[in-house]
């Protein structure tokens, strides 16, 4: 019966392509190398190599084969892994829960670095609201969160204040709103359409709270942002969503004249109890303290 090692120095022969260099690259002698490829062709009843050339030639057999054993490899490769990272106690399995506004492209490209220094832990990335995400975490759904903090702090996560980010008050330059001279008051703000987050179970966010008669809500803070940029209404977006529309001048900024400053919301990251916390999850929490660490632009 063929083994798990033999296929690797069969492996290492299509690799370097001779048998020495194979020799050279396991540290064994050629004539081993050799013996192992001739029990190999043995156990499973094909000729893998021509060996009337120079260096071995792969067979039809070796060919049809050499896939296979590549993909037997990367098995046991992540078999070895994944009985590493259990001695070591690292998370097989991590679920972030993120509010849709906060889970963007260079977030999700810091994760993705972070998936590749622990590839045997399986990522699980939701979007949902910070309502949602509270709920998840607190009942175990999720080991952690990535929302906006509110002073209803709840007992059953723990939870990280990460650092401030500034919320936007926008609309398309084509609007009304845009083509106001000077600043805009809260009546004048009011006369106008507000585009209103709120989740599926109708709660709001304490920044963007309705304020105006006229109003359309979407439980989705990119559903606001590209509902603003066809000017049905005002919204107020967080910064890391609406930054790349102000730039391409899809979006402009209100100034307001009762707000005397930015308006930062507080981000930050639930932990759940119900889960032992694992390097990978440590090493989450970096990425975010990290990134969110200051209130500039990413």
């Amino acid at each position: 019966m063929y083994s798990l090692e033999q296929w690797r120095i069969f492996l290492s022969v299509c690799e370097t392509g001779s048998f020495s260099a194979s020799a050279r690259q396991l540290g064994r002698v050629q004539s081993g190398i050799s013996q192992a490829v001739a029990n190999l062709e043995i156990d499973v009843g094909q000729e893998l190599f021509d060996r009337s050339a120079h260096k071995p030639v792969l067979t039809p057999a070796g060919r049809a084969l050499l896939p296979l054993a590549q993909a037997l490899m990367l098995q046991k490769n992540q078999l070895d892994q994944k009985i590493d990272a259990l001695a070591r106690a690292q998370e097989s399995e991590l679920t972030l829960v993120c509010d849709d506004s906060l889970l963007g492209a260079a977030l999700l490209g810091e994760i993705h670095r972070l998936g590749a220094q622990y590839p045997i832990t399986n990522f699980n990335i939701l979007a949902a609201s910070t309502f949602e995400a509270e709920e998840m975490v607190g009942a175990g759904r999720a080991q952690l969160g990535l929302v906006y903090l509110s002073s209803d702090f709840k007992n059953d996560f723990d939870f990280v204040l990460l650092g401030h980010r500034p919320v936007l008050t926008v609309v398309s330059p084509q609007h009304a709103l845009a083509q106001t001279d000077g600043r805009i008051s809260a009546e004048v703000l009011k006369a106008h359409r507000q585009l209103v987050y709120q989740d599926r179970q109708q709660r709001e966010l304490w920044f963007s709270d309705r304020i105006s008669a006229q109003f359309c809500y979407a439980n989705s803070h990119t559903v606001l942002l590209d509902m603003a940029k066809q000017g049905m209404g005002w919204t107020v977006i967080p910064d890391l969503l609406a930054d790349a529309a102000v730039e391409a001048g899809e979006l402009v900024v209100l100034d307001l004249d009762f707000e005397s400053s930015d308006v930062f919301v507080p981000v930050g990251t639930l932990v759940s109890r119900s889960h032992p916390q694992g390097p990978v999850l440590h090493a989450l929490l970096q990425v975010f303290r990290r990134f969110f660490r200051q209130p500039e632009k990413q």
